[in-house]
């Protein structure tokens, strides 16, 4: 949940403190669908554990710039970044699920609904979260602390990359 959250974050708080938000929402929508595509192709070559940690990186990164709402160049570039991120983690989470839950139907069925709970869960918790740290330090407080919640998401990325990816799906033991 920690990447949706940071979306429910970026999408519910940032048209209330910058002017240039239209646009910045704007710049993460296209990138997010053109990173799925990237990250696609990615994934394919180098499985999804190596590309995310990267992934939550760039959306780590394009969080924080949320800080700077007055800053509309930044603004745009940080949300640009953090649609990349967000777009190549939904595509290598998604991938993940469906890789451990095998080729059975009911295994997929299980990691679809899981993968879209997580994402609505998250982005709910985010928007939910949020509220108090805007109203008790502005956006330079939330944007900043959503990215380093990420931050710590990033090292769970890195010890999950640790293990070994074949990049193929398994069917659970026993079949």
């Amino acid at each position: 949940m920690g990447i949706r959250a940071r979306y429910g974050v970026v999408f519910t708080f940032l048209p209330l403190t910058a002017s240039a938000a239209p646009g910045a929402l704007l710049a993460a929508q296209v990138s997010t669908v053109l990173s799925r595509l990237g990250a696609g192709w990615l994934i394919d070559r180098y499985g999804a554990r190596r590309v995310l940690p990267t992934a939550v990186l760039l959306t780590a990164l394009g969080t924080a710039a949320g800080a700077a709402p007055h800053e509309p160049v930044l603004l745009l570039a940080g949300a640009a970044l953090f649609g990349a991120g967000f777009g190549a983690v939904q595509s290598a989470t998604l991938v993940l699920a469906l890789q451990a839950a095998g080729d059975h139907p009911a295994g997929l069925a299980v990691a679809g609904v899981a993968w879209n709970v997580a994402f609505d869960g998250g982005t709910g918790v985010g928007s939910l979260a949020g509220g108090p740290v805007l109203s008790h330090g502005g956006p330079a407080a939330l944007f900043p602390a959503a990215a380093a919640v990420l931050a710590v998401f990033l090292l769970f990325a890195r010890w999950v990359t640790r293990r070994p990816d074949t990049g193929k799906c398994t069917s659970p033991p026993g079949d």
